[in-house]
């Protein structure tokens, strides 16, 4: 794998520590075939893991249906990846979500951060709000 190859390079030249942007991949359009053969975010940052156990791996996600448990066991395996998680959350009222055309509601939320908390007691957990929405009540402000 090439990416694999370029860290191991990399490593051995001292480039440490490690960010990796969101695990965002899209599969449409592509044979499925591809799809099972594809490999997915977990497997992929435990084998950044094993690159080199001095490197220190951060990555960043863009959505939070991307942290799954598989993720979390992982990160909880490996102590070279780092005990951070950056969970974007934009508003905590469903309602407002749905304005927001968000897929996931504030107790699908809620439940992703205490699967978290279960795995990752340490973790710490980052996100990002948006504030003044169009249509946002005060109540709506005052759920998130």
């Amino acid at each position: 794998m090439p990416v694999i190859r370029k860290l191991y390079c990399g490593a051995e030249r001292g480039q440490l520590p490690l960010v990796g942007g969101g695990p965002k991949v899209e599969f449409k359009n592509v044979p499925e075939d591809v799809k099972q053969n594809a490999i997915t975010f977990d497997k992929l940052l435990e084998m950044v893991a094993l690159v080199n156990p001095e490197m220190r791996i951060r990555f960043s996600t863009s959505h939070p249906k991307d942290i799954s448990d598989e993720v979390l066991f992982t990160m909880a395996k490996y102590d070279n990846i780092c005990n951070h998680i950056h969970l974007p959350a934009q508003s905590g009222s469903t309602g407002l979500l749905e304005a927001m055309n968000r897929t996931y509601s504030r107790e699908w939320y809620l439940q992703k951060y205490n699967k978290i908390r279960e795995i990752l007691p340490d973790c710490s957990v980052s996100c990002d709000i948006i504030a003044g929405f169009c249509g946002e009540t005060d109540e709506d402000h005052w759920q998130t």
